[in-house]
């Protein structure tokens, strides 16, 4: 039985390095001890140490020539190393598990057979000094680009290089890279892990500092803009910006908007929402205190506080809230021939009229509110009144004025006689016709008016514009704020495949032929270079489009969320905490929507 060697015996082998008479070396260290040999199978000597035996891995590359060789399996210590040596006559080839690489005759071949690099190679051998230009007149365009820099290039055992010269003056050789091996350059300096899929000059960077070739910013520019990765992940280009448009309204009630804004503290009297109503036209504005945003309790606002005191209007303008999209107030503005639009996903600019005034109401309200902020629902009656006693901007009108014909009379109005004038003392006809002719040339006014604010805020608006226009068929990223926002989360998804053209701003997209048909707006979109693999099931034959529901072309819509049933019941089964609002108080869900 061995005793164990010193310290210093140990320290000694560990940093020994040299491989001649290494076993006499080990012969002459274990004299010093008592030990006995005993022989054991070599079935049952698995602990082999590192000289004798190295474990050979296998790689995930399926045509790693360490793993397919048929050598792969002896024992022997040049397995360790990562790269294999292959020596040919004059030249040396390292080949590696993960990176593709080349002998120097192989890039010797490669340039000779190169249709640019090729023809350069004899020039440069056959005249020492740069020859007349009309011996490349008759040549291609990147040859004679690569004739006027002939100075920078110089042949070095057969092999094309040029001389660059970096910003700090420091001059190094680029291999003039073949057609054939450009592509896995790109690979290697842009979409490998060791690049990082950086952007187009840090790219263009890399690479010079290793390799030329004629039209290399070009050919990066475009490698960058087909990666797929970079368009998912990278937020350039960035949402678009289409141009200003405008839907025109003619007379009260044409084309209303309705929003809810909340949740807000919840009162004494329980609201907690507020229904917000505005007309294109006259910019009236309603605001009305709810307890939830139901379908039922949305549609009874709006028959009992404004169908029923000013009539039905034409148009209703909304976003894409579910008590819009029910089927109650579907069947409500087709028994009263309403016609219903609304907004496209994550893009409210459409209903720019009530999301502005939330903003303003929000602000007057804060002015009344008590500390507690829960007397709020007490306040809007008065503040309403406020504003559609104010002129608007747009109109320079009130919007009592142009929706009751006349301005109400404030509290302050008590304190002084009427002013000379007034029809106090008129007869009844007299006086409707006034009213008739003052709504007329009012709403004349602000027809005129209107079209020049509109003019005015388009021209500012589309300043600087590059829009983005695209056909049926094409491919597009979409930009999906609910991913963009989280950290290190797709800034775009998809691709999508445009179905149709609703008009220069919306398109009717999805993503594959099982996924959601979705509207999207134009800013929400940016094109997809790199559509190679992509298949167009709206005109594919119909036994390829068999095979694509089978198996399937990507992933479903992110906009439509699925569960098993394991997912379900495990849901079911957990207890998660109860939600709380920014004022502390806790959420309790909305009742389902009511038809």
């Amino acid at each position: 039985m061995a005793t164990s060697p010193d310290h210093a015996s140990l320290v000694w082998l560990r940093n020994f390095k040299e491989p001649e008479g290494i076993v006499a070396r080990w012969i002459s260290i274990l004299d010093t001890f008592d030990y006995e040999l005993q022989y054991r199978k070599g079935e049952n000597h698995v602990n082999a140490d590192s000289l004798s035996r190295v474990s050979h891995r296998k790689c995930k590359r399926l045509d790693c020539p360490d793993c397919n060789s048929p050598d792969s399996d002896k024992n022997d210590v040049t397995e360790a190393v990562a790269y294999v040596t292959l020596r040919s006559d004059q030249s040396k080839k390292t080949l590696s598990n993960w990176v593709q690489s080349w002998s120097q005759d192989e890039i010797r071949q490669m340039q000779s057979d190169d249709l640019v690099i090729g023809p350069f190679i004899k020039l440069k051998e056959k005249y020492e000094m740069k020859p007349d230009r009309s011996v490349v007149k008759l040549m291609s365009q990147n040859i004679r680009l690569v004739y006027s820099m002939w100075e920078t290039f110089e042949i070095l055992e057969g092999i094309l290089y040029r001389k660059f010269v970096t910003e700090k003056g420091d001059t190094h050789l680029q291999l003039v890279a073949p057609m054939t091996i450009r592509n896995e350059i790109l690979t290697q300096l842009h979409d490998n892990k060791t690049a990082g899929h950086l952007g187009r000059d840090k790219t263009i960077s890399t690479i010079r500092q290793r390799f030329y070739w004629p039209g290399l910013s070009k050919d990066v520019k475009l490698w960058c803009k087909h990666c797929n990765i970079c368009a998912k992940n990278k937020p350039g280009p960035g949402r678009g910006k289409a141009p200003m448009g405008h839907v025109y309204s003619n007379r009260p009630l044409d084309r209303i908007a309705i929003d809810i804004l909340g949740p807000l503290p919840v009162t004494d009297d329980g609201n907690e929402y507020i229904m917000v109503l505005g007309d294109y036209f006259s910019k009236w504005k309603e605001a009305y205190p709810i307890k939830n945003h139901t379908a039922q309790t949305v549609a009874d606002k709006l028959i009992s506080e404004l169908i029923c005191r000013f009539g039905v209007p034409s148009n209703i303008h909304t976003d894409q809230g579910r008590e819009f999209e029910s089927n109650l107030f579907k069947i409500l503005c087709e028994r009263l021939q309403i016609n219903k639009t609304r907004t496209t996903p994550y893009h409210p600019q459409s209903d720019g009229l009530v999301e502005q005034f939330n903003r303003t109401l929000l602000q007057m309200l804060t002015s009344f509110v008590s500390e507690a902020r829960d007397d709020w629902d007490n306040h809007p009656p008065f503040i309403m009144m406020a504003y559609r006693a104010t002129p608007h901007d747009s109109t320079m009108c009130t919007p009592n004025e142009l929706m009751l014909g006349r301005e109400v009379h404030l509290p302050v109005d008590i304190l002084t006689s009427p002013p000379p004038g007034t029809f106090d003392n008129c007869c009844l006809p007299q006086y409707v016709e006034w009213v008739q002719n003052a709504l007329q040339n009012s709403f004349d006014f602000v027809l005129e008016k209107t079209n020049s604010v509109v003019r005015r805020q388009k021209a500012y608006y589309d300043r600087g514009l590059k829009p983005r226009k695209f056909q049926k068929h094409d491919w597009v990223w979409r930009y999906y704020p609910p991913k963009a926002d989280r950290k290190m989360s797709p800034t775009w998804i998809g691709p999508y495949l445009i179905l149709d053209k609703l008009s220069d701003y919306t398109y009717k997209i999805q993503m594959n032929q099982t996924s959601k048909v979705i509207v999207a707006h134009v800013d929400d979109l940016k094109s997809c270079e790199n559509t190679t693999g992509f298949v167009n099931w709206d005109t594919c034959t119909d036994e390829t489009r068999t095979g694509m529901q089978n198996t399937g072309v990507r992933d479903t819509d992110t906009d439509i969320p699925t569960q098993t049933t394991q997912n379900i019941e495990q849901h079911e089964n957990t207890k998660e905490p109860p939600k709380r609002s920014k004022y502390g108080r806790i959420l309790k869900p909305n009742p389902k929507n009511s038809d």
